[in-house]
């Protein structure tokens, strides 16, 4: 075979040259460097300079400049390292690193960086970064205009019950409906009525599939897991509302709830061996199969005639598609083979008498169609019971059972009316995914379909804690716990090793929101096994001889879904963010073992830190949309740049997208870990790169919440940046509805409460974020939100300071806008208290009371008297 390599030279150009650096090449050789400008001296690669302007002719033989691995890399090695593909180099679009002051292109250019960075800045070139900066403030409407938008089965439960139902009309047919009984065992059980196979119900309002779909879905206020929705077929409109309840109505305490290991056991990826799942044998067929008290789907449908004229309504009765099923006229009852009523009918009041059904309604006229489908099929006698229940009454229990729940959270409400749904919402349909008896013992914070994962439940325990559902928080932090093994390692999903550190995050969290020493009395002993066993991890990493030595120390572990046992820059970042939470922790209780931990977690970070910028330097530069270049940090380490672009030729598109590994599970966790800081130039860079090759608008691809770039916007101050995402990740992967969340844009795992709790806790960062011993408010809310008129209100949100009150009401009518803050726990003050207040034309105010304001952040400082502060700007 003919060989593709070649020789090839390049220019390689400084303004003010490192003193001594290496050269190299990657798949390659280099043959001869040459000073064509400035002084240096060239021992092989080796070059030292005297500093200032120095022009290199560099001559590679064996170079490999087609597209894919093993492409020539071009690597200066020493303090201020960087890495090219050979390839890249071109006189039209030179390599130009500004921060570097390094120009690569071709010999033939004789520009000097300067000149380049001239030419670069005369063609009006501007990076994502920057056009997110400069261009105007997003909004919902414009992300809604620009985003797909996507719809998602409602799920309707009842809260701690691991039996659940999922509701959605069919898209295919355009109309109402199909009903799932479900686990989060991916979703569908198995009946024995039906010789053991999977089960979905299907009914139909209307004509059927048609040339047009007009149906508006919503939850009932806004927010509670009731749905309702409305289906117009012509003239006929068929309102629908449905929720989940018991066989009788609702007793204010709630349900029971499911035992936590039977529930367990129900969970998709979970843990469990044969033995155990053996041993629970009797317990999942006493919570399954012999429950005092049957899930129940209420559903009502009332029709109604908007014609002038008599017009036809349609119904057809619940039915298992394929499955025999026999109509009991006389109490509207489907019937299975087994004897046992999957479902009873009611029209007008009355039993409906056969499964299909046509309604003349005249003008104006309404009729109503009740559907009530047990979870699992009932004998006739409960079935006939059922029948006789009242509809109204068991909608009222459960209105106040959820509202009820409600009444226990934190109050945000906010300008933009559904983003205040969207929490309240969220944080019900966590609850939903949330199951263990009501009476106590561990609970499992499931991630939609999927069982209890670490790193995936942490921001569901985090947005529990921060609204105020401590003692819920708690009792998912003692699954984790309690399911732990004898050595301290958590591990309960699909053979993932990244849980324990995240868990640890979790609990520092916990404690520091609650500062309740009974509980952390209790649970320390538990914690401080999974530190240790995450600290011997690393003393078996520091020993490890066959490592780079950049590496050693640092942990190694498969963090997701691909079997990617490596040094995973994520998985350090949580380590390190775990360990020292858990330092804060103990040293409540233990002053040596907070010491110890501190200590542990300083020296990881050290390690990680070496590790990242010795990755960064090898990596090879990425072209920005201003023309300039800079380095992207592979996800972890021994690793030449992203995988995304293929330096070595492994596969890497996964999950619907080719930078799932370099984005999702990447670098940028560093900084939310405490590793690395937001306005460090590495940081800088590394976000910059991922713009551009990772996100559209700012928003991440595949499975948007896995990146934290969020965080890094956040403590930079980058307003429009960070609006650009949270609205773009929220307008294209939530149903705008219903507002639950897909895993991924491409519909892999509806109801995603992983998704929705990051959702959740960007809010709630905008409202209030610790920096520190500081407190933030409002640093990235939107303009809109003060527009003259409007509030926000906030009342017992849990921060690391205690609860927070705020009220602020824009008057710009009367030319003011006024702010009261109310901190309760006198023993917990923040050392700095700092809220923006931007106004929505960005004017500067001519007079401010209550506190120092700094223009640059259009932020106050205000000063506490007794937890409380007034403030007022004029305009």
């Amino acid at each position: 075979m003919e060989s593709t390599r070649s020789s090839h030279e390049i220019a390689l150009l400084w303004n003010n040259a490192p003193r001594a650096f290496a050269l190299a090449a990657v798949h390659g050789r280099i043959e001869r460097v040459q000073v064509a400008d400035g002084a240096a001296e060239i021992d092989g690669a080796d070059v030292r300079s005297v500093g200032g302007t120095l022009r290199l002719h560099l001559r590679i033989a064996d170079a490999e400049l087609r597209p894919g691995g093993g492409a020539t890399c071009i690597e200066v090695r020493g303090d201020q390292p960087l890495a090219f593909f050979l390839r890249d180099v071109q006189a039209a679009t030179p390599i130009h690193v500004p921060a570097a002051g390094f120009c690569a292109t071709a010999v033939a250019d004789t520009r000097d960086p300067a000149a380049i960075a001239a030419d670069l800045a005369s063609r009006g070139l501007r990076s994502e970064q920057q056009r997110l900066a400069d261009g105007t403030e997003p909004d919902f409407a414009e992300a809604a205009a620009s985003c797909r938008n996507q719809t998602c089965p409602t799920w309707l439960g009842l809260g701690g019950d691991l039996r659940f139902f999922r509701l959605h009309h069919d898209e295919a047919m355009g109309c109402f409906g199909w009903l799932q009984p479900s686990t989060h065992l991916w979703g569908v059980p198995a009946w024995p009525d039906l010789g053991g196979k999977q089960v979905g119900i299907s009914f139909c309002l209307g004509r059927g599939a048609a040339c047009r779909s007009d149906i508006v879905r919503r939850l009932d206020n806004g927010v509670l897991p009731i749905l309702t929705a409305r289906q117009r077929d012509g003239e006929i409109d068929y309102e629908l509302c449905a929720f989940a309840g018991l066989e009788r109505p609702m007793a204010s305490t709630g349900p029971r709830g499911s035992d936590w290991r039977a529930a367990y056991a129900c969970t998709g990826g979970n843990m469990l061996g044969e033995a155990e799942r053996s041993a629970l044998a009797p317990l999942l067929d006493a919570e399954l199969a012999h429950r005092e008290e049957e899930v129940v789907c209420w559903m009502r449908i009332t029709a109604r005639n908007r014609a002038a004229v008599p017009r036809y309504a349609w119904f057809k009765a619940p039915h298992v598609p394929g499955q025999p099923v026999s109509h009991d006229p006389e109490h509207g009852a489907v019937v299975l083979s087994s004897g046992r009523v999957l479902a009873v009918c009611r029209l007008a009041g009355q039993p409906m008498r056969e499964k299909e059904v046509a309604v003349l309604l005249q003008p104006g006229d309404s009729v109503t169609v009740d559907l009530r489908v047990p979870w699992q099929p009932l004998p006739p006698e409960r079935a006939a019971a059922l029948a006789a229940q009242d509809h109204d009454r068991h909608l009222d229990a459960c209105r106040a059972w959820w509202h009820g729940r409600l009444a226990t959270a934190a109050t945000v409400d906010l300008p933009e009316a559904a983003i205040g749904e969207r929490l309240r919402a969220g944080l019900l349909h966590l609850d939903i995914s949330t199951i263990g008896r009501s009476d106590g013992g561990p609970l499992l914070a499931n991630v939609g379909m999927y069982s209890p994962i670490g790193s995936e439940s942490a921001p569901m325990i985090l947005a529990y804690d921060a609204l105020g559902w401590h003692r819920q928080a708690e009792r998912c932090l003692d699954f984790f716990l309690t399911r732990a093994r004898d050595d301290g390692f958590i591990q309960n999903f699909g053979h993932y090793e990244a849980e324990t550190a995240p868990v640890l995050w979790a609990a520092g969290e916990h404690w520091r929101t609650t500062r309740d020493r009974a509980w952390l009395t209790r649970v320390l002993p538990a914690l401080l096994r999974s530190a240790d066993w995450l600290l011997r991890q690393r003393e078996e990493s520091l020993a490890d001889d066959t490592a780079p030595a950049h590496l050693r120390g640092l942990l190694r572990g498969k963090i997701a879904d691909p079997d990617d046992r490596f040094h995973t820059f994520m998985l350090n970042a949580y380590a390190h963010l775990g360990l020292a939470r858990l330092a804060e922790a103990a040293a409540a209780l233990d002053a040596a073992q907070g010491e110890r931990l501190a200590s542990a977690a300083a020296g990881l970070r050290r390690d990680v830190r070496r590790a990242f910028h010795h990755e960064m330097g090898r990596s090879p530069l990425v072209p920005l949309g201003d023309g300039t270049w800079t380095p992207m940090a592979p996800p972890w380490g021994a690793r030449r740049g992203p995988c995304a672009l293929y330096a070595e030729g492994e596969p890497c598109h996964t999950h619907g997208a080719f930078g799932s590994r370099d984005s999702l599970i990447g670098a940028l966790p560093l900084v939310h870990g405490g590793v690395l800081d937001a306005d460090e130039p590495a940081v800088t860079a590394m976000l910059a790169s991922h713009q551009e090759l990772f996100t559209i608008g700012n928003a991440g691809l595949s499975q948007p919440y896995y990146v934290r770039h969020d965080w890094i916007h956040l403590l930079r101050g980058e307003v429009h940046a960070y609006l650009a995402l949270w609205y773009r990740q929220m307008a294209a992967l939530q149903d705008r509805e219903t507002y639950s969340c897909w895993e991924h844009y491409f519909h892999a795992s509806e109801h995603k409460t992983h998704e929705e709790a990051w959702m959740m806790l960007q809010t709630l960062w905008m409202l209030a974020r610790e920096e520190g011993g500081s407190l933030a408010l409002l640093s990235t809310i939107p303009r809109a939100w003060l527009r003259d008129g409007c509030r926000i209100r906030i009342d017992r949100l849990a921060t690391a300071f205690g609860p927070l009150s705020l009220e602020v009401e824009s008057r710009l009518g009367a030319r003011c806008i006024t702010a009261r803050i109310a901190m309760s726990d006198a023993e917990r003050r923040p050392r700095q208290l700092r809220i923006r207040l931007p106004h929505p034309e960005g004017l500067a105010p001519i007079a401010v009371a209550g506190g120092c304001y700094e223009r640059s952040t259009e932020s106050l400082r205000p000063m506490l008297e007794d937890g409380k502060a007034e403030l007022e700007l004029m305009f």
